[in-house]
């Protein structure tokens, strides 16, 4: 669903239906377990499907795919099993003469044609970074679920392996909108030789400028930021706008480009005299990018509904989040 023009639309019940169907046909107590290389292998292939048709989708179908992976534990299950096959690359101290990781991520997928089995590990390498590019939301929240010294195996592997392919993507996208590309009312460009990305955003008189920075690990860790240059913006709606960012680069799949768009998006709604949202202080959903819609009777704030309904959900109550008259 939203994959592009042309693209063919698969409502939601029927992609979990054909995901689900297929992963019952594996026999999960076999998955990662010594004479289950057959099971292995078409689970990993099942994953990289399910990935690549999350990258496709829309953001309401990605929410919704990445909350029942969510309810039925499934995402923890292949990372708990992609832990035995990545191997991080040897430290410059290492006294081993290689300097390739032992098992390095495949080019292309032609790699996998003569035989998957022996392969394993390349698929379950290729995998990872698929999630960690696609799905750096979820993949931080399980990391951040682990004791600590299966943590620090995964972050010697993430930011050996992993963290310089992606900050190198990351940079590479938003170099391609040019060296210093305006976007509406925002200017983003990517700094020579560090893993920055400088923000200017202006609109009349206003003015804000930042640097998202990515980190060692990431994208275990999220980005971060550093305050620049602001014009005609006082310190409170500095603080909103810095906090609506950082939530949207830290607590959302995608890239980083999507995220700076969805801020961007969200400060042109401001300007134009949209409402925030009561619960969440943005104007857009950060996950179905939507609008406050949903207007109190009583104190007429306005909400977004995916954020009335967790309020509803959390609270047990059928009441306003503000003024906690019946809504």
């Amino acid at each position: 669903e939203g994959g592009g023009p042309g693209a063919h639309v698969i409502p939601l019940s029927s992609l979990r239906s054909v995901l689900g169907g297929a992963l019952e046909q594996v026999n999960l107590d076999l998955v990662f377990m010594e004479g289950g290389e057959g099971e292995t292998a078409t689970y990993l292939l099942l994953w990289q499907l399910l990935v690549h048709a999350m990258s496709h989708s829309t953001p309401q179908v990605q929410a919704a795919i990445a909350d029942w992976l969510k309810e039925l534990s499934l995402f923890d299950h292949l990372m708990h099993g992609l832990m035995q096959y990545l191997t991080p690359l040897p430290s410059p101290s290492s006294s081993s003469s290689s300097s390739s990781p032992p098992h390095p991520l495949p080019s292309k997928q032609e790699d996998f044609k003569v035989s998957l089995f022996p392969r394993l590990p390349s698929l379950a390498g290729e995998l990872y970074l698929l999630a960690a590019t696609h799905l750096p939301f979820m993949l931080r929240q399980w990391y951040n679920s682990l004791d600590k010294h299966t943590a620090l195996q995964i972050n010697r592997y993430t930011s050996s392996v992993v963290s310089p392919l992606l900050v190198r993507g990351e940079l590479e996208a938003v170099s391609k909108k040019g060296t210093s590309t305006s976007f509406g009312n925002m200017e983003v460009r990517s700094c020579t030789g560090a893993p920055e990305v400088m923000v200017t955003y202006h609109v009349d008189e206003f003015s804000i400028e930042l640097t998202v920075c990515l980190p060692r690990d990431y994208p275990l860790h999220p980005p971060s930021i550093r305050e620049g240059r602001r014009v005609k913006v006082d310190s409170a709606q500095w603080r909103k706008w810095m906090l609506q960012l950082t939530v949207f680069l830290a607590n959302r799949n995608g890239s980083l480009w999507e995220g700076l768009t969805l801020w961007r998006s969200n400060l042109d709604k401001h300007f134009l005299g949209v409402e925030d949202c009561t619960v969440c202080f943005s104007v857009v959903h950060p996950t179905n990018y939507s609008l406050p819609k949903m207007v109190c009777r009583t104190c007429k704030k306005r909400f977004h509904s995916a954020c009335l309904y967790k309020w509803f959900y959390t609270s047990s109550k059928s009441t306003c989040p503000l003024c906690r008259n019946v809504f």
